[in-house]
């Protein structure tokens, strides 16, 4: 039973799925918006969806400590508790 309980307080945030849905709306309009617009066909570059909406605005742009911070004092049976899989 060596892995029943976690080794690091550190989790990954909640998921993305609004953020990147949104993400996706905003580069599909642009795109729209641009081939509505563009007299050249064939000089048309589109934009990737990087270069519109900034990664690190996501909610789930890395992980981060469970606790909040490093000392624990009194809390240590129930951050055990927390730390079970």
């Amino acid at each position: 039973m060596s892995r029943s309980y976690k080794k690091s307080p550190v989790v990954s945030p909640s998921s993305s799925k609004q953020f990147n849905s949104k993400a996706n709306r905003r580069q599909r309009h642009k795109v729209r918006v641009l081939l509505q617009t563009s007299v050249d066909l064939a000089f048309l570059v589109l934009p990737v969806k990087r270069e519109i909406s900034n990664l690190y605005d996501s909610p789930k742009d890395g992980r981060c400590n469970l606790f909040g911070t490093p000392s624990h004092g009194e809390e240590g049976a129930e951050l055990k508790k927390l730390m079970r899989k």
